[in-house]
């Protein structure tokens, strides 16, 4: 068997593309292989790997409706790495790894801060209107 054999995995309840290695869904294939296992993986290695997934239809999360995404607080996704530092999104069943991600998702989809008033905001209300940690 070919080491690169299952270095990646397709896993179809949630169509999306796993990487053994990192233990995390991959949006770009291409760039997960040659940006993060370019010196673990021949070219060709490489290349076969985006060959064998090219014809897998692939969940767009940026697009997804909510009933193609799975339900808060369901089992995790097999072979994917759970966190604990999640924060999940109280309008749209979105758990992202710190307040940097969670900040940069409000900002975008909600429009959050951009109606503020002067002055410094108050950090505890805002973050208890916008996400939760549990």
């Amino acid at each position: 068997m070919p080491p690169d054999a299952d270095f990646v995995i397709y896993n179809e309840t949630y169509r999306v593309l796993v990487c053994q290695r990192c233990q995390i869904s991959i949006r770009s294939l291409y760039g997960h292989l040659f940006e993060t296992h370019g010196a673990e993986l021949l070219l060709l290695q490489r290349y076969a790997i985006l060959d064998r997934f090219a014809d897998k239809a692939l969940l767009d999360q940026e697009t997804a409706t909510l009933d193609e995404l799975p339900r808060p607080y369901t089992a995790p996704v097999p072979d994917i790495q759970v966190y604990r530092n999640g924060l999940a999104c109280t309008a749209y069943p979105k758990v992202l790894c710190g307040e940097k991600g969670i900040v940069k998702h409000c900002k975008r989809e909600h429009g959050w801060g951009a109606h503020r008033g002067p002055g410094r905001p108050q950090r505890q209300r805002a973050e208890a209107a916008m996400w939760r940690t549990d």
